[in-house]
């Protein structure tokens, strides 16, 4: 009973994202929930000494500016029926400095930040922002499958772990955004978060 299309974008291409939401927009109606997650081209993964202005400029396109223009796609519209979610994906380098990985790091942490701002900035709204780090390699025949992680199992657990009143990753973000330090939420809470 759900219908499932797809809906191919350049995330660094502004106006082909922005065509891909339009005709999301026009099929499916109104957009609920905005997933964003870029993926790294693996050949374009620097490490710190590597890195070019064009592929710093290239991972902020990915991360950072697809994010912001998918975004303002959808914001309007949520905030004016009052529901909503924003859900973005990051690698472990959006909050863990791994130099392998630095040019993603630049993307990721900058995406991470932004999800912030914005949740901040939507308090009260209706609209809810979230992230989720995904810290493993996705590879097809492991435990971390793209097909399962993109498929509505994964999809599924995203979206409780975002949104779910009972779910410990979702009272870790609750708590840190009352202003409480990581260390007194995470004492407190009696689970672990991931």
């Amino acid at each position: 009973g759900i219908e499932a299309a797809g809906f191919p974008a350049d995330v660094a291409d502004p106006d082909s994202l922005r065509s891909a939401i339009a005709a999301v927009e026009a099929r499916f109606g109104t957009v609920d929930v905005l997933e964003y997650s870029p993926a790294p081209d693996g050949s374009e993964v620097l490490d710190a000494l590597s890195i070019t202005p064009e592929n710093a400029q290239l991972h902020l396109g990915r991360s950072l500016l697809g994010a912001v223009t998918a975004a303002r796609e959808v914001l309007p519209d949520m905030l004016e029926r009052s529901d909503g979610a924003l859900l973005f994906t990051t690698g472990a380098s959006a909050a863990v400095p791994l130099p392998a990985h630095a040019s993603v790091g630049l993307g990721m942490s900058a995406l991470r930040n932004y999800a912030s701002l914005l949740h901040a900035a939507l308090r009260g709204t209706g609209v809810y922002t979230g992230t989720l780090m995904v810290a493993t390699r996705i590879q097809q025949g492991t435990a971390s499958d793209p097909d399962t992680l993109a498929g509505l199992s994964g999809l599924g657990d995203l979206v409780l772990t975002c949104t779910g009143h009972r779910s410990r990753n979702r009272q870790v973000g609750v708590e840190l955004g009352r202003r409480r330090s990581l260390d007194d939420v995470l004492r407190g809470q009696g689970m672990v978060a991931q």
